[in-house]
């Protein structure tokens, strides 16, 4: 019986496991305090995350925190949020 096979299957799951594996990096320097400004939230290391809001023109009666996922972006938000400001 060949070995070869076995051993390529082997050597193949060994690799595809391997490049499974996670890759843990480490948070970078802190450079600023993490802060909110008007139109981005700041964070530690100073990257700006984009803010986006609709605000009523008189004092709000709620609030709505809508947190967009992977491959979406925040004009998805634009419609419901000029509606719910209005109301």
């Amino acid at each position: 019986m060949n070995p070869l096979p076995a051993l390529a299957l082997t050597l193949t799951m060994t690799f595809s496991a391997a490049a499974c594996a996670p890759v843990v990096l480490t948070p970078g320097p802190t450079v600023t305090d993490a802060h909110i400004e008007p139109d981005a939230i700041v964070a530690a290391d100073g990257l700006r995350l984009p803010l986006r809001s609709w605000l009523p023109a008189g004092t709000p009666n709620a609030v709505v925190l809508a947190v967009h996922g992977f491959n979406d972006y925040s004009h998805a938000f634009e419609g419901p949020g000029q509606t719910l400001a209005a109301q």
